[in-house]
This record gives structure tokens, C-alpha cells and sequence, in this order.
């Protein structure tokens, strides 16, 4: 994974936040996430039913480390959902087949589709919701103004029959199109019109008026965007939230029949492997870069552990067994303690060559 997605998922406080915004990051994040459960594999140990089926069951008797038959079962179809593309004219998709299309970040949502039966295609948008603000203190001594979401909504806007869910993107590009080319005070909808605001309630209206298109059943002239959804974009002053990671996070959650546990455990087991091939690329990069770029690398390799660490100890709250967690946590650290080790020796190493040199050596 790169920089760009690694600032994404981890939100480095000593750099700048992501301001990124493009559909092209969140099909990368979507589509790592898709591999890593992917490889996941079940512990024969311990079995799980499923919590719809039993509501009582209780996943904590699977250690945060080790995944269930039905976990992995869960996981891996949610994978597929964030990678499956939509289907194309005349090929068919499975009963609850699920799949996101298009990404929105510049609005904070996402089109989620959804094949309920072999007729019909439900449509809803999913969106990152509950921004509160957070600050990032940068070597500059600047202070970044920044959100990062908190909970996530779905917005059911229309169950569609086949015949017309396969002309469903059209009419929703075109009308997304129209509404783009609104400026200046025609991008307000407080008349009661479309408008075009960034908000994820903008889009279920351009969903709507797109159906009505198709079924002809009202005039979509009427169909203005409903409140109470965050507007994402540029705004006086400040900078675009970064939304791709929270939309792909919300898609996630929102496909998932277990509790907020499994999610959790998902994500520390992936920012763990993400740290061990950090720790492991530095070795190489160590040797090649300055002090100073050594010291800014070993700043993100602690603050990703630190993160690690945060959503361990959330885990621990949640009565689950992180023993396993806390052993690579400390083998992690381990390792970052031996870079920083050959660093400062290196660093040493030069500054007394450097006296010998210049004649300074006592």
C-alpha cells in the first residue's frame, strides 16, 4: 500500500490529512481490503453461528487474532461486494449479490445495489456520517483543521425491476451531469430545487429523479435534496475531508450480519500485516536515507503501531482476547527499537569520521 492510502487508513496526526476525493482511491482501498480477507482462514477451533440466526451468541468466545468458519464466510462475501462490478446489459448477478456503483467521495456516499431477487435490484446510498473535528500538528508548526466520521447511514431509495435497473447508470450519470453544471446561487436548493450541494442527501436526490425518469410515474422536477447529511466539499477556508477511507468502512459495516466486533478484529488484523510490511521495507530504506528521513519514517512506523494499539485496547473494553495482539504488538516494537538502534549507530558512526576528518578527534 502506499503513502497516499497509508495517510488514508491510519490518519498520520503528524502530517497532513488526506484531501483526497477520487473514486480511484476508494476502489484501491475497497480492493485491498477485498485481499486481505481474502486470505483469511478459519480456526477449526472455534465454532460460530451466525447472530441473525442466533441472537444470542456471543463472538467473544473467538479470540480478536482468530476468525470463525462464519466469520470468514462473512467477510469474504462482503470482499467480494466491494470489488464486484456491476453487472452488464443482459448478464445476470445472484440473489444478494451486492455490489457499489458509482463510488461518490466527492459526495461522502456511495450507490449500493443490491439484487434481491431475479427481478428486482434495490438501490441505496451509503454514507459516512457523525464528522467531528480533529486537529493534526505538522513539523511546520501549522495546525490542521480536519473531521473524520463517526457513524454511517443507508438511505434506501428505490427497489427497481431488472429491465430498468440495467438503465438505471445512465440516467443517473446524465442527471448528475445536469445538476454539476449548476454555479453560483443556482447550486442551492433552499427553493425547494436540486441544487448541487455535496451532501450524500444530494445524491439519493439525483437516485430519485433518475427512477422517476425511468418509470415515468411523476414529474422528477418536484424532487429536492431532503437535510440532514454533512456537506464534504472545499469549504472558506479550510479543506476537503478526506472520505474515501470512511465511505469503503461504512460499506463495509453496513454489509456485515454480525455485531461491531468483527469489524474491529478485521481492521487491526489488516493494519497489522499493513505495519509488518512497513517494518520490514524499512530495513532496506534505512540504510539508503538520511537522519532526518529516518526519523520521519520511525515517526510513522510508532504512530501506526500506536494506532494498533488504540483499537486493541477498544477490543479489550469489548471483553475479547487480544493476547496474540499484544505479542505482535511487542514484536513490533521490538523491531522498530532495532532500526532506530542501527540508525543512531550510523548517525554515530558518521559524526566520528566526520571529527577525524576535520582534524577534531582527541
Amino acid at each position: 500500500m502506499d503513502e497516499q492510502l497509508l495517510n488514508c487508513v491510519f490518519r498520520f496526526k503528524h502530517k497532513a490529512p488526506s484531501d483526497n476525493q477520487e473514486a480511484a482511491t476508494c476502489v484501491a482501498l475497497a480492493t485491498y481490503v477485498a485481499a486481505f480477507v481474502a486470505e483469511l482462514q478459519p480456526t477449526e477451533a472455534y465454532e460460530l453461528p451466525c447472530g441473525r440466526v442466533e441472537p444470542l451468541a456471543d463472538d467473544r468466545v473467538v479470540p480478536a487474532s482468530a476468525f470463525a468458519a462464519h466469520e470468514v464466510q462473512v467477510l469474504k462475501k462482503v470482499g467480494e461486494c466491494l470489488v464486484r462490478a456491476s453487472p452488464r446489459r443482459g448478464a445476470k448477478s445472484g440473489r444478494g449479490d451486492v455490489w457499489c456503483d458509482p463510488w461518490l467521495p466527492k459526495y461522502g456516499c456511495a450507490v449500493q445495489r443490491t439484487q434481491l431477487n431475479a427481478v428486482t435490484v434495490r438501490i441505496e446510498v451509503v454514507f459516512a456520517d457523525g464528522w467531528e473535528q480533529t486537529l493534526h500538528f505538522v513539523p511546520s508548526g501549522e495546525c490542521i483543521h480536519s473531521a473524520v466520521a463517526t457513524t454511517h447511514h443507508v438511505v434506501h431509495c428505490a427497489d427497481l425491476d431488472m429491465e430498468l435497473a440495467v438503465k438505471f447508470s445512465v440516467a443517473f450519470d446524465s442527471e448528475l451531469r445536469n445538476a454539476q453544471t449548476s454555479k453560483g446561487s443556482k447550486r442551492s436548493a433552499a427553493r425547494n430545487e436540486l441544487g448541487h450541494q455535496k451532501t450524500p442527501q444530494f445524491i439519493a436526490a439525483v437516485v430519485r429523479r433518475a427512477v422517476t425518469l425511468l418509470t415515468k410515474e411523476a414529474n422528477s422536477v418536484g424532487i429536492a435534496p431532503r437535510g440532514g447529511t454533512t456537506d464534504v466539499g472545499l469549504h472558506t477556508g479550510g479543506r476537503a475531508r478526506d472520505t474515501c477511507w470512511a465511505i469503503v468502512q461504512a460499506v463495509i459495516k453496513c454489509n456485515l450480519c454480525c455485531g461491531p466486533g468483527l469489524f474491529r478484529k478485521t481492521m487491526v488484523a489488516m493494519k497489522l500485516k499493513l505495519l509488518y510490511a512497513a517494518v520490514t521495507n524499512a530495513k532496506s530504506i534505512f540504510i539508503c536515507i538520511s537522519v532526518k528521513g529516518g526519523c520521519a519514517l520511525v515517526d510513522d512506523l510508532f504512530y501506526m503501531l500506536q494506532v494498533i494499539i488504540l483499537g486493541t485496547a477498544e477490543l479489550v473494553k469489548g471483553g475479547y482476547k487480544v493476547s496474540m495482539f499484544e505479542k505482535q504488538c511487542a514484536s513490533l516494537r521490538s523491531s522498530i527499537d532495532e532500526h532506530v538502534d542501527d540508525m543512531n549507530c550510523r548517525a554515530a558512526t558518521r559524526s566520528t569520521l566526520c571529527r577525524v576528518v576535520h582534524g577534531y578527534s582527541s
